[in-house]
């Protein structure tokens, strides 16, 4: 739709221009409006739409004021009364002195010299926010209203703690929250998340276009646009969620048996057979190979806990409760623990980020590994919201003792690595014995110094 248009020239406009965005700033000092300079809209997250578009809605009354300068000069007066409602919201009392300065902004804006694609750029904003705002607000308040359902679904699992457990019910709720939004709620009643995910979404169980939610603002836009105008928007918001249910049911993994698997760990989940079934399977769903005593114990562990009335109260986070859970039933430890270490928050795509900067052209030979370690280090720093020294640091350098589980390698890792690097580097030829650097190798500083002495050629 335009409304992405919209926002990516915005940003444009203003993020090569300085000279601009001081206009800008002096416009939102007349209007009393905090200043925000249009932020880019990141195309490889659709959520970044909704970020950007709420916080343009906040500005619109001065990008209405500072477009104006672009308009065609024959309509700049039909649409004067618009900047005057918004001078007077401001401040009634400091209308004719806000007006003077305006004018004096308008001046300068139009004094500006432009290239052409500047020029076509502003000319394409002045048409969405003049000739079409009744459709841009439309849009934008749209935006506003209906992405937030994925944005709350985003935040819940952008935590510094294990998530996993609520993963496949959020999944599911918001799925079923989303296709509130246009289906038929009789379609929608008592479904599972398998019976969602197999839901036809055809226009027979769609809801009427003007039943469809679109949100407060969106529905007082329409009602000021044209007939027409109405019926084309509410057909293209139709189609869009047909299109949005479709992709999203393809998408979300409904049927993800490990995942409807993990929420048995919730502590919450206790004390019911079917959360015993399922910690039973999970160890095959996990991939996790025990052996048939330790399989017998998890089995049992898992079917007692069920009935243990002296569980921990469930507060706080999960890897904690399980942390004083797991003293008690032991064998439920080689599946809880990898469970749990399953995260789905940001700090997943950062370590992407640290690999990029630890592996590089000029380090492009770390293992794996290697950096396997860094992460586990850097993780462990953050958990304890600790230094390196702080965490890793002895009472007394000479006396302490030194932890072996940290140093354990340290004295064959030098050694380890000089024997990596020759295997890895091209056979070299090896000077003579009898060249003077094999005489510095082997020779102290005294015998070096002679031999030198005697190898000067005389001057003639």
């Amino acid at each position: 739709m335009h409304a992405e248009r919209l926002l990516d020239d915005l940003f444009h406009d203003f993020h090569y221009s300085p000279d601009l965005q001081e206009h800008l700033n002096d416009i939102y000092e007349l209007l009393g409006i905090s200043c925000k300079i249009p932020t880019e809209r990141i195309a490889l997250r659709w959520l970044s739409s909704y970020d950007v578009t709420c916080r343009n809605v906040e500005m619109l009354d001065a990008f209405i004021i500072f477009y104006i300068a672009w308009m065609d000069v024959s309509n700049i007066s039909a649409c004067e009364y618009i900047v005057n409602d918004i001078i007077r919201k401001a401040g009634p009392a400091k209308f004719l002195v806000n007006k003077k300065q305006l004018d004096r902004i308008f001046i300068k804006l139009k004094s500006k010299q432009l290239t052409p694609q500047e020029v076509s750029r502003k000319k394409w904003i002045v048409q969405w926010l003049f000739y079409q705002c009744q459709l841009t607000h439309a849009c934008m308040y749209l935006y506003c209203s209906v992405l937030p359902v994925f944005k709350s679904f985003v935040l819940t699992f952008e935590q510094k703690e294990p998530m996993v457990h609520k993963a496949h019910d959020e999944l599911t709720e918001l799925f079923r929250s989303f296709l509130a939004c246009f289906l038929k709620h009789e379609t929608l009643s008592d479904l599972t998340a398998r019976q969602l995910a197999d839901l036809v979404i055809s226009d027979g169980n769609l809801l009427k276009c003007s039943r469809m939610f679109l949100g407060t603002r969106c529905e007082h836009t329409l009602i000021q646009m044209k007939p027409e105008d109405i019926k084309s928007f509410l057909s293209k918001v139709r189609n869009a969620y047909k299109n949005a249910g479709i992709y999203l049911r393809g998408k979300l993994p409904l049927k993800n048996k490990p995942l409807k698997l993990l929420s048995a760990i919730n502590p919450k989940a206790q004390g019911h057979s079917v959360t015993c079934s399922y910690l039973q399977d999970l160890p095959k769903e996990m991939k996790i190979t025990l052996s048939p005593s330790e399989k017998d114990q998890y089995n049992l562990q898992a079917s007692n806990i069920q009935l243990d009335k002296s569980l921990p109260p469930v507060e706080g986070r999960i890897d904690k409760w399980w942390a004083v859970t797991l003293k008690k039933y032991p064998a439920l430890r080689h599946v809880i623990a990898p469970a749990l270490s399953i995260f789905t928050g940001p700090r997943i795509e950062q370590s992407f980020s640290i690999m990029n900067n630890v592996i590089n052209k000029t380090a492009d030979r770390l293992n794996i590994d290697t950096f396997n370690a860094i992460q586990t280090v850097k993780f462990d720093l953050l958990a304890t919201n600790e230094s390196s020294i702080q965490r890793y640091r002895r009472e007394d350098k000479f006396t302490s003792p030194v932890d072996q589980s940290v140093a354990h390698r340290m004295r064959t890792a030098g050694m380890k690595d000089t024997g990596e690097s020759k295997q890895n580097l091209p056979a070299l030829v090896h000077p003579p014995a009898n060249t003077s650097l094999h005489w510095r190798r082997r020779k102290s500083p005294t015998q070096r110094r002679q031999h030198q002495v005697s190898t000067m050629q005389p001057a003639n």
